[in-house]
Formats: structure tokens, sequence, C-alpha cells
């Protein structure tokens, strides 16, 4: 399958002249909590990357790849590190997608908000940070009180999010909030075979190992601060619905009601027990496995079912186009 890459530095279409050097290109994206990465290296039998055409730390970095049948825009990327080499003589560009001048990843910082939704408080941090926000997610709750204590901005708003059940990643200069739950509810983007041509390699893994069958959930009511327990006289903060062999769940977090107890626990037994079955599949290259899309196994027999891509690579090199996933069962 021909597959063609594309780049843009500064905003401008890298030319024929550059583009012969291209040796090849890797474009990895995670689900949470986790910035977008590229990474193009260039063959430098003549040194230019060395001399005049050093790449410029910080300069933007943009990516698409084509087939027959589709193109993708990877997004907009900044050069973080430069790696020269030899032998073989050649140039690494390492980028990410977090801005230079942007304070999300850096600096530290202190400051409260007292009675804010969680989409409020995200966005005063994403443009503080020069960044968009996209709150993709249903549920957006009020929070009593908040406290971002020298933490940074994508680790304060990532343990928040984490909190509340959903999900934080960086793309493009834009922080996406999202519920996992809702994406693996989408449909089906693709399905593999056992023992298609396409599949290069395998790899699935079933654990007991810190899965739980219930998750129990203490918070303080209101202003009374009166503890309860979600166990206690099957209270609707107690959620059951794992494998664990007994094994119970315990959170310590304020909430405002029963209810937001309930979903708080539901949700956190679900991100615990993803991690029971999860499958490393490398194949031929696909535009179309991005992590968040779903994807259906076939005649894999216990191993049959929906699953959520966590973690995409795209690699495209002199030997051809691959995408390998990480990915947890629905």
């Amino acid at each position: 399958m021909r597959t063609t890459i594309e780049l843009e530095m500064n905003g401008k279409k890298v030319g024929a002249d550059l583009r012969k050097y291209l040796k090849s290109l890797s474009y990895r994206e995670a689900l949470d909590g986790e910035a977008d990465t590229l990474e193009v290296t260039l063959h430098d039998i003549e040194g230019l990357f060395m001399a005049d055409w050093f790449p410029e730390r910080g300069m933007s970095l943009g990516a698409s790849l084509s087939t027959e049948y589709e193109r993708t825009d990877l997004g907009n990327f900044y050069i973080d590190e430069i790696e020269n080499s030899y032998p073989p003589s050649e140039c690494k560009i390492k980028a990410t997608s977090i801005p230079p001048d942007s304070t999300a990843k850096a600096a530290e910082k202190w400051r409260s908000w007292e009675n804010a939704t969680l989409s409020t408080i995200a966005g005063d941090v994403a443009s503080n940070a020069g960044l968009s926000l996209f709150y993709g997610a249903s549920y957006n709750p009020t929070l009593d009180r908040v406290e971002q204590s020298d933490e940074s901005d994508l680790k304060f708003l990532h343990r928040l999010c984490n909190d509340n059940g959903l999900a934080l990643k960086l793309n493009d200069e834009r922080l996406i909030i999202f519920d996992i739950e809702e994406y693996e509810g989408a449909s089906s983007t693709d399905a593999f075979t056992k023992g298609e041509a396409r599949i290069k390699r395998f790899s699935m893994r079933s654990t007991l190992n810190e899965i739980y069958s219930d998750c129990q959930v203490n918070y303080d009511s209101g202003n009374e601060k009166i503890p309860y327990s979600g166990l206690i006289g099957g209270a609707l903060s107690s959620f059951k619905g794992g494998s664990g062999g007994g094994k119970t769940l315990k959170i310590n977090k304020r909430v405002r009601s029963v209810g937001d107890a309930q979903r708080l626990a539901q949700k956190k037994l679900k991100e615990k027990n993803r991690k029971e079955t999860t499958l490393q599949l490398t194949v031929v290259g696909s535009l179309g496995l991005r992590a968040g899309a779903t994807f259906e196994l076939k005649e894999f027999h216990a191993f049959d079912g929906k699953y959520l891509i966590q973690k995409a690579t795209h690699s495209v090199n002199g030997s051809g186009y691959v995408t390998s996933i990480e990915a947890t069962k629905c």
C-alpha cells in the first residue's frame, strides 16, 4: 500500500528538495493523559541537518498521511528534541503537541475555585495556558471547592478529570475532556478475524490483578460532613459489576449527592477493570485506527468482542506502513 507523507514547517509545505531526505515517520497518540508525539527521521549523508538545515527547536511541524483510500491530518506539533547521529548519518526530529510557549506542562501554580463546574475550571485552565477547550462529556459536575496546589495545569486538570471519572487529552492546541464510556458505546470502525493477512502481530493479556467485583464510595453529605458508606444497607452508591473475586474498590471522595456517589462508583470500577483484558495488535497501516476508536475481534474465541483503542502508533518507513495499537475490552 502506497503511503504519502506531507509535512509543514512553520505553516509552509515542505518541498521536494527536503522530502527526498525523509526516511521515516512515527505518530503516537494516547486516549488519556498524554500529549501526542511525532517523530521524523531524515537521511543526512551530506550533513545538511547538522549545518545550514539544522532544525529550530520550538518550530511548528504539521503532518498528514495519505493512502489511495483516505487522508488524515495528524495535527500540529512543536519540535522539542533533535538528535543527530552516524553511522548511519541521520537526523531525528521529535515533536510534541504541547506548544512551547504554553504554561500547561511546566509552570506549577496555586489557585482555587468554589462552586464551579468542571467545564468552568477547565476553561480557566485552558485560557491561562493559551489553549482552547473542547468539553465533550455529557457529565459536568459542580464542585464545592477545588485547589490547584503546586501542580502544572495539565497535571492538575488530569487529576481533576480522573477524580470525576472523565478523561483528558491534548491535541492540536486543544484540551479535550470526554467520557471514555461514551467512546466505548460508539459503533465499531473495523473488525479483525483470526488468520487475516493484514494482522502482523497479536498479543493478548488477561489478569485478575487489581480487578474488583464492586466499588464503595465513602463521602460527606453536605455541610454536616457525615460519613456515608455506599455498601451499608445496599445504598445506591454501591455498584457491583466486576469479576474481581469479591474484592471491593474503596473510594474516599466528597460528592454532592447519593446519585453522584453511584455514578463515581460505576466509573471507578469500570476504569480499574478495563485492564482485565488488554490487547496489543500490529496490522497493515490503517488511518482509521486512532485512539478512541472501537473495533471487533472475531474467531479469537475467549477474546472475541469489542475493543477500545487506548494508544495507537502509525509508522511509515522504507518497509511500508504499519499501525500498532493497545486496546482494552469494552
